[in-house]
This record gives C-alpha cells, structure tokens and sequence, in this order.
C-alpha cells in the first residue's frame, strides 16, 4: 500500500500470484483474504495508536470479490522478488 503523502483517500484489495508458491484456489483465496482483512485491522489499530486515522468508506466480505491475479515480476536469479 502506498500513496503521495496529500492523498486523502486510497482503494486497497488484496492480489494474488499469477505464480504462487502453494496452488491457489477459491478456497484458498477465501482463506488468505480473511487472514489479510484481519492483519488490516490491526493496522488500522497501529495508526490509530499513533493520533491517526483509517476509515472504511466502503468494504465487501470475504469472498465476495474474486481475488486479482497480477504478474509478479522475477528477480535475475530466477525466483519471485515478491
């Protein structure tokens, strides 16, 4: 996640790997999501702890958007740099 520093409002999902080291499936994907909405939260609990502020406008449950698949590019050596 990231954004320049006057941005006042992001969009933020989580991608999967077009090359992922254990096989994706929907299952799967439901599983990694739930793990990230809840990392998340914790974020959202960090800031808030620093004087700051993350609001949701707007968030879909878990496995109601399919994950995005996005080409990862790869390191000279071979392997996902990712």
């Amino acid at each position: 996640m990231g954004a320049p520093a006057d941005a006042a409002r992001l969009q933020i999902r989580m991608v999967g790997s077009d090359r992922p080291s254990t096989p994706r499936s929907t299952q799967r994907d439901r599983d990694q999501e739930t793990i990230w909405c809840s990392e998340f939260g914790r974020l959202q609990d960090l800031i808030a702890k620093s004087s700051g502020e993350l609001i949701i406008e707007r968030a879909a449950t878990v496995g109601a958007v399919a994950v995005k698949t996005v080409v990862m590019e790869t390191s000279e050596r071979g392997g996902s740099r990712y």
